[in-house]
């Protein structure tokens, strides 16, 4: 139970919500950048709200 309330309370953060609608729409790759410029955040909160979403595999980190 604890762990669907976590994921729902990290799909649940409208930045992050945002940041998932484009990546499913982009169906590829997007970096960190591109999701920082279309959101108009910095990019290391964009980065910090992807490595919310990693535990629950919604993000999958490339380098």
């Amino acid at each position: 139970m604890y762990y669907n309330v976590e994921k729902l309370r990290a799909l649940g953060n409208p930045i992050r919500g945002r940041a998932l609608a484009l990546l499913v729409e982009a169906r590829e790759p997007v970096c960190v950048r591109e999701l920082a410029g279309a959101l108009g955040l910095p990019e290391y909160k964009v980065s910090r709200h992807l490595a919310a979403l990693r535990p629950f595999l919604v993000a999958d980190p490339e380098r």
